[in-house]
């Protein structure tokens, strides 16, 4: 089944508007949510879609999001993709990404090992600039 523009338009505000509730569900419940999504899909739409269709086609454009966001950022893996372009605007904001965790935080935290090694870093550049102007 090929999906019309307002159908792809929906599905996306669908997916954005119930956000908070897909990063607060258990994993095990999102097949219940995507089955939820197809429901009101369908019934805005006039269409006929379960809820795994849903998620492959909302994972498929967001891959295609990534895509052509790294063709635009002159990416060497880049692809050369046109299609789903009108979808990337509604797509720019990343809504999907869920909220960082407390492991997402941690790993953003300098260890303390990673900042002794950016200390010492930053005197031996020091020195190194010290010595370069001495040998002038």
């Amino acid at each position: 089944m090929v999906w019309s523009q307002q159908e792809i338009h929906t599905l996306i505000k669908l997916r954005q508007n119930t956000n908070q509730l897909y990063w607060n569900i258990l994993e095990r419940l999102r097949r219940a949510y995507w089955n939820n999504i197809a429901n009101r899909l369908n019934n805005i739409c006039n269409s006929n879609y379960v809820g795994n269709q849903c998620k492959r086609k909302f994972n498929n454009l967001v891959t295609v999001y990534k895509n052509i966001d790294r063709y635009e950022a002159n990416d060497q893996r880049r692809k050369r993709i046109q299609a789903y372009r009108i979808f990337f605007n509604e797509l720019k904001t990343r809504f999907w990404e869920g909220p960082p965790d407390q492991h997402d935080v941690a790993m953003d935290t300098p260890t303390i090992t990673q900042r002794r090694r950016n200390v010492r870093a930053r005197r031996r550049r020091k020195e190194r600039r010290g010595n370069s102007e001495n040998n002038r």
